[in-house]
């Protein structure tokens, strides 16, 4: 499954609790931990077709990969 559905099946951004963008297979999301449970992204691990087509990865974790990976941020 593309990023892009994904995005599409998730549906519009919450603009004032998140932020979403993707790029090729990647999808990067954040929003404020005090706001987190309003946010549509959050509730991704209740749909098993999509939270299975996924994995997650905090920013520390895919920081250290791309620099594993020999790649830069």
């Amino acid at each position: 499954m593309t990023a892009a559905k994904i995005c599409g099946h998730v549906g519009a951004v919450k603009e004032e609790y998140e932020k979403v963008a993707y790029s090729g297979r990647v999808i990067f999301w954040s929003a404020p931990m005090a706001t987190f449970s309003r946010t549509r992204w959050s509730k991704i691990s209740k749909d098993k077709a999509m939270y299975g087509a996924i994995t997650v990865r905090n920013a520390n974790t895919a920081l250290k990969l791309a620099s594993l990976a020999g790649g830069t941020v």
